[in-house]
């Protein structure tokens, strides 16, 4: 299984609050950053937000639990 979707299976279904960091062209710094409770569902390939917007996993660069502490850091 794809390690960005443990991580996000994790905190989603723990009650765990945290921060995704994506690619987003157009964005200050072509990136954005969206907090998992803003997750509505973790597919295989990807997951979609509340807002209806998908992201896949490979824009993600970066995963922060509640307190900061990084979960995951990708090269972008």
């Amino acid at each position: 299984m794809n390690p960005i979707r443990n991580i996000l299976n994790k905190l989603k279904w723990t009650g765990q609050r945290g921060s995704i960091v994506y690619i987003n062209r157009g964005s200050p710094g072509d990136v954005a950053e969206i907090s998992t409770e803003d997750l509505e569902e973790i597919g295989r390939g990807g997951f979609t937000t509340k807002s209806g917007a998908y992201i896949p996993y490979h824009r993600v660069v970066e995963i922060r639990d509640g307190e900061g502490r990084t979960l995951l850091k990708r090269r972008r």
